[in-house]
């Protein structure tokens, strides 16, 4: 761009002079550069790549590492043809292995697909995960989410769940009645990426009507 274009005072033979604001924006008008218009382009630009690296992120999956293998909790259970419900040493209501069997069989056939696409990447064991979950500071973010996750509430092994809450099947259930009926999983920040990661009417239903069968055969 020529000199005299931008500053037509200083080409007339006034090197000395000072363009003044206005004059300035008139030049720079004239040359066919506009500030304003060229800030609007470069943060359009950078939502845009924003956006594209968000979707990205997020709808990119990997192979995630192996995890650390987990031995599965035994199971307290009464076995053997005729079992009857009872009790443990501590006095803890103790069912038939039957029983959990019938729950878990209705849980693999009804409720884990649900909890496959909603709850399992931090409260059970999945291979593939967004790309998100290998780039921090977001992974530490994941890593930290599923510890307290599994820690709290673990499916991995289906039902019985274990974890904090569950020192008997009963509490399993509980947890999961409570956390639905308030609907307060998953938690805020997971749906920011998982927008439709929202249990529906019809998916709530399902799993209430699964636990409370489940609490209702274990305390009969």
């Amino acid at each position: 761009m020529e000199r005299g274009r931008l500053y037509p005072r200083m080409a007339e033979g006034h090197p000395d002079e000072r363009v003044g604001p206005e004059e300035g924006r008139r030049a720079l008008a004239q040359a066919g550069y506009f500030p304003e218009k060229a800030m609007k382009k470069t943060i359009l630009t950078l939502l845009l790549l924003l956006a594209a690296a968000t979707l990205v992120l997020r709808f990119v999956e990997v192979e995630m590492p192996p995890s650390p293998p987990k031995k599965p909790p035994a199971k307290k259970c009464l076995a053997g043809e005729g079992a009857q419900p009872g009790t443990d040493a501590e006095g803890e209501p103790l069912a038939t292995c039957a029983e959990l069997d019938a729950i878990n069989q209705a849980y693999l056939r009804d409720i884990k697909p649900i909890f496959a696409a909603k709850c399992l990447m931090c409260h059970g064991v999945v291979r593939r995960m967004p790309l998100y979950a290998k780039v921090p500071p977001a992974s530490w973010l994941v890593r930290y989410d599923i510890r307290h996750a599994q820690g709290h509430l673990d499916m991995s092994f289906d039902f019985p769940f274990v974890g904090k809450p569950t020192d008997v099947p009963q509490d399993g259930l509980e947890e999961v009645i409570e956390v639905v009926q308030e609907n307060s999983m998953p938690p805020f920040i997971y749906k920011i990426m998982h927008w439709h990661s929202g249990l529906s009417a019809e998916e709530s239903k399902k799993i209430l009507d699964w636990a409370n069968a489940g609490l209702k055969t274990l305390n009969d």
